[in-house]
């Protein structure tokens, strides 16, 4: 992340400037949330690598906060967008899921934007090494870039 693309991000990083009343609190309670949890020692000791362990204990807090064991995650660099799509689409179950590595080259962020803006996507958390994606709803589309 360069110097200039965190402080775009870092303006948004705890909710501040987020108008909606949902996605602020998202962002407090469950993208920046401070407590430990009774699992997090035994994601530590699974996973070695900081990066990993940040992630997996993102997805515990998502599962924790929406109440749902069905969050899969899809990975730019291997999965394809059409299928990404495809999956989204037949999906009756599905109303968030993650995907990894958004920017990890110049092939993957065109993917990431394709499929942020496609209409398969409700309102979307770009956290920089990945995003959380939820369907559309009720609610207006829309796209946070959070330093996370």
């Amino acid at each position: 992340m360069t110097p200039l693309d965190y402080i775009r991000r870092k303006a948004q990083a705890r909710g501040f400037g987020v108008q909606s009343p949902w996605a602020y609190d998202f962002i407090r309670d469950v993208l920046v949330e401070s407590y430990t949890y009774y699992i997090y020692k035994d994601i530590e000791q699974q996973f070695s690598e900081r990066k990993e362990q940040k992630k997996q204990k993102l997805l515990f807090r998502l599962r924790n906060s929406l109440s749902t064991d069905n969050i899969p995650v899809f990975d730019l660099l291997d999965d394809a967008l059409d299928s990404i799509i495809s999956t989204i689409d037949e999906s009756t179950e599905l109303r968030v899921f993650v995907v990894e590595n958004i920017h990890a080259d110049r092939q993957c962020k065109t993917m990431w934007m394709k499929l942020r803006d496609s209409d398969s996507i409700g309102i979307t958390f770009d956290l920089y090494d990945l995003a959380v994606c939820f369907l559309p709803s009720k609610m207006h589309k829309q796209h946070y870039r959070l330093v996370y």
